[in-house]
């Protein structure tokens, strides 16, 4: 009987964990990467976009990094609450213009490829392969954007760092009717830019209640990768979208 109980609380905890980071999952999506597939197969619920983003201290003595993905996000809430698009395609367009610019695909897809793979991937491969993951990032956000409505989105200040070369943007998603969601951006400062310019800073990670998402997509792939190489993963991506392929040989490190 204990072992059956414990089994019992294990799984609540489990199921518990899991609704609780998938909720988290979307603000990591809609304003960074969106990396995780298990949101695709979602049905939030239908989204009505009077969410609200409480910026503090927007444009003054604030961190470029923030500046950049506060007003990205805010933006982007905006435009849905203006079109209150119920649209996928609407949806993923919005999120196109308003936050996949900043995300910095090149980096995260070195990072899911390791330097071992990074190496025997050639140009041609890495390209390709960048392309397909900003499309299963797209996929994600737009299945999962529901779970944003009638929420408040704060993000707390950050202040200048001239040394910097990576920041952390911290956000709280705060639900109606359950508890604070910590959502963290990581971005990385281009090292030919100057710190203090918000065009230098990119998002290559979101950690949602603890879970990175970029350590997530390296977890899922590294058997494939392990297994296939860089063409094998993509592949496995072009046959999970509908993309009709021929391999190419996988040669030479790109530039990251």
């Amino acid at each position: 009987m204990k072992i059956i109980y414990q089994l019992r609380q294990d799984r609540h905890m489990a199921m518990t964990t899991y609704k609780k980071f998938k909720l988290a999952g979307y603000l990591a999506i809609s304003t960074s990467l969106a990396l995780l597939p298990a949101f695709a197969n979602a049905a939030p619920a239908t989204p009505t976009y009077e969410a609200k983003v409480t910026v503090n201290a927007l444009k003054q003595g604030q961190h470029p990094a923030y500046n950049k993905l506060a007003t990205a996000t805010e933006n982007m809430l905006q435009e849905l609450e203006q079109n209150n698009a119920d649209d996928p395609d609407v949806i993923r367009s919005i999120f196109q213009k308003h936050v996949e610019p900043h995300v910095n695909y090149r980096f995260i897809t070195a990072m899911i490829l390791g330097n071992k793979h990074l190496k025997r991937t050639s140009k041609a491969d890495f390209a390709e392969l960048a392309d397909l993951l900003k499309s299963e990032f797209a996929v994600s956000f737009t299945s999962a954007l529901g779970y944003l409505a009638d929420n408040n989105v704060s993000f707390a200040p950050l202040a200048p760092d001239e040394n910097s070369k990576v920041a952390k943007v911290k956000l709280t998603i705060t639900q109606n009717g359950g508890p604070d969601i910590d959502v963290n951006f990581s971005l990385r400062r281009s090292s030919k830019d100057a710190w203090n310019e918000e065009d230098s800073w990119t998002i290559y990670d979101v950690t949602a209640e603890g879970i990175s998402m970029l350590s997530s997509y390296q977890s899922q792939y590294r058997s494939i990768l392990n297994k296939s190489g860089t063409t094998g993963l993509i592949e496995l991506l072009k046959e999970k979208q509908g993309i009709s392929s021929v391999a190419t040989p996988s040669i030479h490190k790109p530039k990251v």
